[in-house]
């Protein structure tokens, strides 16, 4: 793979000559939820410019495109883009290329989110070892970052957040209600 995750890939410098310098998350299903993940992502990590890839497969399929050269119905066929990790609602996972893979569409039974069982979870445990070893350095770069930026910890503080906030207005709620 040419694209790799660090100040000198190609995919980063690309990245920083484009005039949106945009981290791009997938689109949620709800507008509330949304909001939710744009809030954390501004006020916790702070991140200003946050793009929403509208089908949730146009970062992944300019990613794999970018560092292979190949095109989609030119070079590329029968294959469908997945995330190896999956937790696409993370947007460093979402946009890193060690976690974007083209898989043969015959797979999808077992590498999709809907697959479940036996089969499907000794597949996915020996597509995610496979890809480990050969993306080590990239995922363990990205791991170091996770615990370095403390993210594990700003989730739980924004949940905790959230909780008060919610836990606040339905006490105000029901104040009003009593009220009433």
């Amino acid at each position: 793979m040419k694209g790799r995750i660090d100040e000198n890939s190609e995919y980063d410098k690309k990245k920083k000559e484009t005039k949106s310098n945009a981290v791009y998350v997938r689109q949620y299903g709800r507008t509330e939820a949304q909001q939710l993940y744009d809030d954390f992502y501004k006020d916790k990590l702070g991140l200003k410019c946050i793009a929403i890839d509208t089908t949730n497969n146009n970062q992944p399929k300019r990613i794999v495109q970018e560092t292979t050269e190949c095109t989609f119905d030119e070079d590329i066929r029968n294959y469908q883009i997945s995330h190896v990790w999956g937790q696409t609602k993370n947007m460093y996972l979402f946009e890193a290329p060690w976690n974007i893979v083209l898989v043969p569409k015959i797979f999808d039974p077992l590498t999709g989110h809907e697959a479940k069982g036996k089969l499907a979870d000794d597949f996915r445990e020996e597509f995610q070892r496979m890809t480990y070893d050969e993306f080590e350095e990239f995922i363990e770069e990205y791991n170091d970052k996770i615990e370095e930026n403390d993210i594990e910890n700003k989730c739980k503080e924004y949940s905790n957040e959230l909780q008060k906030k919610m836990d606040n207005e339905e006490l105000n709620l029901s104040k009003r209600q009593l009220n009433d």
